[in-house]
């Protein structure tokens, strides 16, 4: 489901989505990702230019293999390193530092940085 680019500011209505495998909520005006921890069946998940600063209820999303925070206000990402079909994250543009977690993790194949 694409809602890209469009004025989105909540995301509580998708909870009932739970067969959603892709959810592409790029610059939009979401701030707040709790909600999406239900959608258990998401695989890859683009939050890129929106205003998330705490991407910590993403990492209950175990069926994840994709997940694009870059231009975020995430600072911290060693959780993701629990997800266990992670394989692609791109952080460009945030201000997370450390990264070492996450890239130690066995099947990422893809780690875009600053």
């Amino acid at each position: 489901m694409s809602l890209g680019g469009c004025a989105l500011t909540i995301v509580s209505d998708l909870t009932r989505l739970t067969n959603l495998q892709v959810l592409n909520l790029g610059c939009t005006r979401i701030a707040e990702v709790e909600a999406l921890k239900c959608l258990v069946n998401l695989r890859s998940l683009d939050l890129r230019g929106t205003a998330v600063s705490d991407a910590r209820p993403i990492a209950e999303l175990v069926a994840l293999r994709s997940v694009d925070l870059a231009y975020t206000g995430v600072t911290e990402v060693a959780h993701l390193a629990a997800l266990p079909s992670l394989e692609v994250v791109h952080l460009e543009g945030t201000r997370v530092r450390d990264v070492k977690t996450l890239a130690s993790t066995k099947r990422l194949k893809v780690l875009q940085e600053l």
